[in-house]
């Protein structure tokens, strides 16, 4: 049996903990040959630059990660008290009482600042919660068609099968008497 040693380089290199004494065990190689190994084609190395890299790609993605956090917090400040300027300075009085068209313009203004503020917030609205309802319900569907055999009720045997257990079960209790 030959031994896959590009397999072993691999599970060490990739691996955080496992060290070439546990990979010996679990090969079944004396230790000084895996030992060996490794310092012949620098193991040690590269796992070491493996780590490095993924240590400094993971600070990279937590990095932008926290800059775009903050954008986000920022520019939904902004339109929070952007919305909050424009509901304390709407006057409802005599200026569009008279005037339909002031009123239809301030409700559409309204509606859109209520799904601007729904959007940025994170808040979904009724057609949003229906959509979502609906979808489940359809994939739900959709996983019962393609494996009716796991829908809820658990399995279902066919009379020829049963028939050929219910047989299978008596020749078992014959041959045990």
């Amino acid at each position: 049996m030959s031994t896959d040693w590009e397999k072993i380089k691999e599970a060490y290199i990739c691996s955080q903990s496992t060290t070439l004494k546990q990979l010996a065990q679990r090969h079944d190689l004396p230790f000084g040959e895996v030992a060996k190994r490794s310092a012949q084609e620098g193991w040690y190395r590269e796992k070491k630059r493996k780590n490095e890299l993924t240590a400094a790609l993971k600070a990279q993605a937590q990095s932008t990660l926290a800059q775009h956090e903050r954008h986000a917090l920022v520019q939904s400040d902004k339109i929070n008290r952007i919305a909050g300027k424009l509901l304390d300075n709407i006057d409802l009085s005599s200026e569009y009482a008279d005037k339909p068209t002031g009123i239809y313009n301030l409700s559409s203004a309204l509606k859109n600042l209520t799904a601007v503020l729904r959007d940025v917030n994170d808040i979904p609205n009724v057609k949003d919660e229906r959509t979502y309802e609906l979808t489940k319900r359809k994939l739900e569907l959709a996983a019962q068609k393609e494996a009716p055999e796991q829908a809820e009720g658990g399995v279902v045997l066919l009379p020829e099968v049963q028939r050929e257990n219910e047989f299978h079960a008596m020749k078992s209790a014959e041959a045990d008497k």
